[in-house]
C-alpha cells in the first residue's frame, strides 16, 4: 500500500503535508520523497490525522523529513 499526501495552503501562507494512509517500511521512501524543504515555506505541518506510525522505519522516515527542513 503507498502513502499518498494532499498538500495545501493555509490562509496565513503556511503549507500543509496531510498524509493519507499507514506509513510503514514499505511507504517510508516515498513520505520522505514528497517533502520539498526547498520551496516550502516556514513553518511546515504534518497532519498525520488519517494515517498511523507502524514500525521504526515509519519513526526513522518522519525523523529524516523532520532533518531535512
Amino acid at each position: 500500500m503507498a502513502i499518498y499526501t494532499k498538500i495545501h495552503m493555509m490562509p496565513e501562507g503556511n503549507r500543509v503535508y496531510e498524509v493519507q494512509g499507514p506509513l510503514f517500511s514499505d511507504s517510508a521512501a516515498g513520505f520522505i520523497e514528497q517533502s520539498a524543504p526547498k520551496s516550502d515555506p516556514v513553518p511546515v505541518f504534518v497532519d498525520s490525522e488519517n494515517s498511523c506510525v507502524a514500525d521504526k522505519f515509519a519513526l526513522q522516515a518522519i525523523e529524516a523529513v523532520t532533518t531535512k527542513y
